[in-house]
């Protein structure tokens, strides 16, 4: 992956209070060299999350109090020196699932069998429009200490509710297993203070609202309690419900 870090990443993940990861959020996931020595040996040296994965923009899939699940956004070392070569072109990237590859509004797609994400609002763009995919295999439950603010915008990013139920419907389809672990992974996570992530510019759009995976918590013990459905509209997903 081609990551956003360079000599100023720190500012990159400064914490700045008032806001809590909402669904659909774009947060930055920090260089894994500013991980807590836990978050280190809990994530990357257990093997659970790859380092590279790290030092990126990242979708919240499913926020919760003491974590989220996210899945990176990554220009795959496509750029203007390589004339915006797709992953799947490139040969460190070709072994890679066509099918699992979504692509921004402006990013190229393998094909057009998946509609372009796009972000909530019409005013809001992507600091890399040409290079900014997601790959469906690629997600994981972190807890919130490891995630910060994405600096590279001029305010908080947030992905559109269609396209946040799309890529969660698609990496249930496809990765339903490895969802309900870390669905299961999340609900771990011990119920914390608000995180310290920065506070948008402006507010949620009114209408922005993300209909799949709620989670509901039992305050007397703390602990998450998860059961698997169907989504509202129908479609199978994974869901947490009370």
């Amino acid at each position: 992956m081609h990551n956003y870090c360079s000599k100023k990443f720190s500012s990159a993940s400064k914490p700045r209070p008032h806001h809590i990861w909402q669904d659909g959020d774009i947060a930055f996931l920090k260089t894994c060299n500013a991980f807590s020595p836990r978050d280190y040996n809990e994530l990357i040296a257990s093997g659970y999350l790859h380092e590279k994965a790290t030092c990126h923009p990242v979708i919240i899939l499913k926020a919760h109090s003491g974590g989220a699940i996210i899945t990176p956004i990554s220009a795959f070392s496509s750029g203007a020196d390589n004339n915006f070569l797709p992953p799947w072109q490139q040969f460190y990237h070709r072994h890679k699932s066509l099918d699992d590859f979504r692509a921004f509004i402006g990013t190229a797609r393998p094909d057009n069998k998946h509609a372009f994400l796009h972000l909530a609002d019409p005013k809001m763009k992507m600091p890399k429009p040409r290079a900014s995919w997601v790959y469906l295999r690629n997600f994981w439950a972190v807890p919130n200490s490891v995630l910060g603010w994405f600096n590279k915008a001029p305010s908080l990013l947030q992905v559109s509710k269609d396209s946040l139920a799309q890529v969660r419907q698609d990496i249930n389809q496809k990765y339903g297993s490895q969802l309900r672990d870390a669905l299961d992974r999340l609900g771990a996570f011990p119920t914390a203070a608000p995180t310290s992530a920065p506070a948008p510019n402006y507010p949620h759009p009114e209408s922005y609202a993300a209909p799949v995976m709620t989670i509901s918590s039992q305050q007397a013990t703390g602990k998450v309690f998860m059961t698997y459905s169907k989504v509202v509209s129908g479609t199978s997903g994974a869901v947490i419900t009370q």
